[in-house]
């Protein structure tokens, strides 16, 4: 199996709109975070597409069409939910699941353009896209935990308890790189740069 620069964009898309759907199905998050994620996994399948198509074959064309469609279903997904951010529960989660599906047609298509193994390939391709989109899916959701229920702002109990008086314990840490983090989320500041 020869990875492409195509293939790994749509895994990526659909294993991230396959988290979103995930993360997104109980309402525990704000519609700005689907809007985030359905935005950039819409652009990821959008590359992965413009990317591959210099490839021919059948299979080539069905990872584009499918590739199309998952960028279509998001961007749909976004355009409802803009609608409907006043009331979120109106959303309808499934439209993150039918773009993540999409997706997977399209991964799975790329198995016929990589060659290998058929059965091989296309566990190979599904495993990868499911640990590229829940990874992002993950950093994302706990950046915005964070950010909301912290206030990207960490305590000083809490900062010598992670990085220790001079910057931890065991860890090397720059001095300046301590003195930025520092200042970027000591208390009385919104914990933007400075």
């Amino acid at each position: 199996m020869d990875l492409d620069l195509s293939t790994v964009l749509l895994q990526w898309a659909a294993g991230g709109l396959l988290g979103l759907w995930v993360t997104d199905r109980h309402r525990l998050v704000g519609v700005g975070y689907g809007w985030l994620l359905r935005g950039v996994f819409a652009a990821l399948a959008l590359a992965g597409v413009l990317v591959g198509l210099d490839s021919s074959g059948a299979a080539a064309q069905v990872r584009s069409i499918a590739g199309l469609l998952t960028v279509v279903v998001s961007l749909l997904a976004v355009v409802i939910s803009v609608r409907w951010r006043k009331t979120p529960a109106r959303i309808p989660p499934g439209l993150d699941f039918l773009a993540a599906l999409t997706g997977f047609v399209a991964v799975f298509a790329a198995a016929g353009v990589l060659g290998g193994p058929v059965v091989l390939t296309v566990a190979r391709l599904g495993v990868g896209a499911i640990f590229l989109g829940f990874i992002t899916d993950a950093m994302l959701l706990g950046h915005w935990y964070l950010r909301r229920f912290v206030g990207g702002r960490i305590s000083r109990a809490k900062r010598t308890l992670l990085f220790g008086r001079h910057g931890g314990y065991g860890v090397a840490i720059p001095s300046h790189s301590y003195r930025l983090w520092h200042r970027c989320i000591s208390p009385g500041t919104t914990g933007g740069l400075n």
